[in-house]
């Protein structure tokens, strides 16, 4: 073997040190990347347990309020009657719920299901109708008189939400 000059054995050093280092780097890439993944698998399955813990807890709005018939219009009747009246409410969580009622049922029924959801007094609630902004306030009124037959939308609020500032 020739002698080989100091430059050339620091150089040879320095290569194999670059060369140790890259592939340091790498091996450290290849598993920061997998704990990225597996941490992602974990984010995942708990994002799914938590998307079936919500839709379990929804309650099924297929189910009527009240389990009556709905009334039969007379043969000879010239007023088109509705037989059900479907009211959608919002909810102030988000949520929403379908009733099945009867047009005659009044808007006292409304406030007396919603208290029982929200777990507060129906004294507490506002229940507004979107399209007028109107608040029923008179739960003496019957659904049909408030125009929510035969599909109603109403808005549920709670005193917090009055005296909360949007911005």
């Amino acid at each position: 073997q020739p002698p080989t000059s100091r430059y050339e054995v620091t150089a040879a050093e320095r290569h194999a040190f670059q060369e140790k280092k890259r592939k340091e780097e790498i091996s450290a890439a290849r598993i920061a990347k997998k704990d990225d993944i597996a941490a992602k698998k974990i984010l995942l399955a708990s994002v799914e347990a938590e998307k079936k813990l919500r839709q379990a807890e929804v309650p099924s709005t297929d189910q009527p309020l009240k389990e009556e018939e709905p009334k039969m219009d007379h043969p000879g009747s010239t007023k088109k009657q509705c037989h059900v009246a479907m009211i959608k409410l919002r909810m102030p969580n988000g949520k929403a719920s379908t009733l099945q009622l009867q047009p005659s049922d009044t808007i006292e029924v409304l406030y007396q299901h919603v208290s029982q959801e929200v777990k507060t007094s129906a004294s507490d609630i506002k229940l507004l109708c979107p399209s007028t902004s109107k608040v029923f306030a008179d739960q003496t009124i019957t659904l049909e008189d408030a125009g929510l037959t035969p599909r109603g939308l109403v808005i549920v609020r709670l005193p917090l939400q009055d005296d909360e500032d949007p911005r």
